[in-house]
């Protein structure tokens, strides 16, 4: 991101998340992946972070389920990546 992840966490709760895109919260610095293997494994990382800050401990995965996930998921969002809502992967 280039920010402390409490300013993600922060602008979560706000109620504009709704139309903020996911290239809003990736690191301005670094260029925007090139190939789709790339966006993918993006948009699974993020998909996870999602579901890891849930405000109720028992909705949030185990490591074991992180894992898991992380070694078989596949995203199927077709859209090109400065398009995705951050709401699509929550």
């Amino acid at each position: 991101m280039g920010r402390h992840p409490e300013e993600l966490i922060s602008s979560l709760s706000n109620s504009t998340t709704q139309n903020m895109l996911l290239i809003d919260i990736l690191d301005s610095c670094l260029p925007l992946p090139g190939l789709r293997k790339y966006v993918q494994d993006i948009i699974l990382v993020v998909t996870i972070m999602f579901r890891c800050l849930c405000s109720k401990p028992n909705f949030r995965p185990s490591m074991q389920e992180v894992v898991g996930d992380l070694s078989k998921l596949k995203c199927s969002l077709s859209l090109p990546f400065n398009e995705i809502l951050i709401d699509q992967l929550c």
